[in-house]
């Protein structure tokens, strides 16, 4: 499992735990390589960034890159989102999510109502056997909030010297 931590001064940090061993302590581990392979491209101007993608997965559920990608952000209509996603419930709008892909047939959003995954992956290791919805769309929303901070962040490094003269001319004094 992946997990993303947004540190204050050092912008998203990128961890991995490793949930393949029941009966043994969970492992952490800081993740750069792999991460930041994919999170601090040339997409994100070489900045770590968290962003929410969409790929369309084979049976195998590696990506069909030739089908396109895209990131989702809280602009993407609710019918384009959730391709590589699992979505259990009730849905009422159509979506990409839970299925698999071929490269010569077109993706149609359709509704595909899943009560859980219990008989489509081993749930063991998981909290639910449910997905979660409303995480995915406060992920999506809360992925431009992480990258505003980051990049307020970084503004305001670099304008170091413009906040010390600022400050001398209102009078403030502090730790900058």
């Amino acid at each position: 499992m992946e997990i993303i931590i947004q540190d204050v001064k050092l912008g998203p940090v990128f961890d991995a735990i490793d949930l393949g061993n029941p009966g043994q302590p969970l492992r952490v581990e800081c993740d750069t390589i792999d991460w930041l392979s994919c999170h601090a491209t040339g997409r994100t101007e070489h900045v770590p960034r968290v962003f929410v993608r969409s790929v369309y997965p084979d049976a195998e559920s590696s990506p069909l890159l030739a089908m396109g990608s895209g990131q989702v952000t809280h602009h993407t209509p609710i019918e384009e989102r959730r391709v590589g996603y699992y979505v259990t419930g009730t849905v009422s709008l159509p979506h990409l999510g839970n299925r698999t892909y071929e490269e010569d047939r077109l993706a149609e959003p359709s509704q595909c109502a899943w009560p859980d995954l219990d008989d489509k992956i081993d749930t063991a290791t998981y909290l639910r056997s449910t997905s979660d919805v409303v995480a995915l769309m406060v992920l999506v929303r809360l992925r431009k909030i992480f990258e505003a901070a980051t990049a307020d962040d970084e503004y305001s490094e670099m304008n170091l010297p413009e906040r010390h003269e600022i400050a001398a001319i209102l009078g403030e004094t502090g730790v900058w």
